[in-house]
Order: C-alpha cells, then structure tokens, then sequence
C-alpha cells in the first residue's frame, strides 16, 4: 500500500471576492518561514543575512522586499524574523529555521475604502502618512493576532492563525460590507 503524500492546502478554498469596490482574497500557496539569531553567534547571522539579502536585517516596522529571492523580510520579535515567499535557498544559510506555512493564513484587502474597512477592527493608525509602504505591524483584529502589512499605496495583506482563519475571514468581510 502507498503511503499518502502530505500536501498543502488552502485553509479558506482560495476565497475571493469584490464588495463595494475592496477586494479580498486569500493568498494561496505561501511560504512563511522565522528565522532566528542564535544566542552567541549574532555576527555569523549578521554575516549569512547580509551575504543573501545584501543588506542588514530590517528592523520593525519596517519589512525588506527582495527580488531575488522573491520575497519579504520583517522583525517579528527581538531576534526573529519571518521570511515570505521564496525560502527555498534561505533555510540553508541559517541554524534556527522553522517552516511557519501551515500555521497561518494569509488575507490580501486592496481598495479605495479599505483604510475605512481596515480601521473598523484593527486599533492601529494605518493613516498612510504613518503606515508607510512596507511598513507591518503585530496587531489584533476582532480579539484575534494578527501582523498587517501594507504592501502598496491601497493594499494590506493580513496574516493570522490558520486555526482561526474562517472567523478572521469573517471578521475582515464584515468590516468590509459595514463600510460599504
């Protein structure tokens, strides 16, 4: 008897949707990935970060995004950093890696209103001359963690607990349809 293979899949069936003019999906097939600095070698990790994303490690709340590999760097906690994207040639060049994938779900809300939707459950200033492009943050939305990321001038991806995920869906589609 063949043993099955472990396959990811979508904790929201690749949800999409337009209301009002904000448009929110469900970013499918991430990879999310910390990497952490070990307790007595911080110039090694320094060293192997700067050797692959030719610059230091970025610091909250600013995140670093890379085309080659294609991916986004932010602090997550003192020493920590996650990893989005493309980590396949990242999980070599550092001793503390875990593969955070299936842990999360990840949302992406783009619009006109979506501060307006945005602003309704989430109790940081997303004002866009303080939340600048790139810039994240480890929040609470609707009593659940949560990182924001503003990825452009009117898109947010949100990632949250994979466990929680159809609550946060529908915590971020409300706000959405109480807006417009």
């Amino acid at each position: 008897m063949a043993k099955p293979t472990l396959q990811s899949r979508s904790r929201l069936a690749g949800f999409a949707t337009e209301i009002g003019g904000i448009s929110l999906r469900e970013i499918c097939d991430i990879s999310i990935i910390s990497i952490a600095k070990p307790l007595h070698d911080h110039a090694l990790f320094d060293q192997n970060f700067i050797e692959l994303f030719n610059q230091a490690p970025p610091l909250a709340p600013t995140s670093l995004r890379l085309k080659s590999p294609n991916c986004r760097v932010f602090q997550t906690q003192i020493d920590q950093w996650f990893v989005i994207g493309e980590t396949n040639t990242i999980q070599d060049k550092f001793d503390y890696v875990t593969d955070q994938s299936d842990g999360w779900v990840a949302l992406e809300i783009s619009g006109e209103n979506v501060i307006l939707a945005l602003e309704r459950i989430c109790p940081i200033d997303l004002h866009t001359d303080k939340f600048l492009i790139g810039h994240f943050a480890r929040t609470m939305m609707e009593h659940m963690g949560c990182i924001i990321l503003r990825t452009d001038t009117q898109t947010y991806q949100l990632f949250s607990a994979s466990s929680s995920a159809e609550s946060f869906l529908h915590a971020v589609e409300t706000s959405i349809h109480n807006v417009t």
